[in-house]
């Protein structure tokens, strides 16, 4: 489980592929605030997660992680209880369909070249 304390930033030595690896190597569901970066690593694992967003983007990508099935629907943080979080990870971890959401999610990234993309749209505008 991915614990993160509200008002502290995330050590800036933890990348993308760090954050993937620990969601992949702890468990079948993560819990997570929601931001964009354990968002992105809770998918590029494959494995389902549970949100509860507090501020910022965090509401916006616990929304897209419900909306790809790959979560249940976010737990708003002044809401959160000890048995809402559980019950939402037992739903999440319990339910085959969160799993292969996430799954399907992570081949399609494995598949992408993001950077890539942003390359070419960049010389594109630059007229390289």
């Amino acid at each position: 489980m991915l614990l993160q304390t509200p008002g502290k930033q995330q050590s800036p030595a933890a990348t993308a592929d760090d954050l993937a690896r620990l969601f992949k190597a702890h468990g079948d569901g993560k819990n997570a605030f929601g931001a964009f970066g354990c968002a992105a690593a809770a998918l590029r694992a494959g494995v389902p997660a549970v949100t509860v967003p507090v501020t910022a983007d965090q509401p916006f990508w616990a929304g897209r992680l419900a909306a790809l099935g790959a979560a249940p629907e976010p737990i708003p943080f002044r809401t959160l209880t000890a048995e809402l979080l559980a019950d939402a990870l037992r739903t999440a971890v319990g339910r085959p369909e969160f799993a292969r959401a996430a799954a399907k999610a992570s081949e399609h990234m494995a598949g992408e070249d993001g950077a890539g993309r942003v390359l070419r749209a960049v010389g594109r505008v630059a007229g390289a």
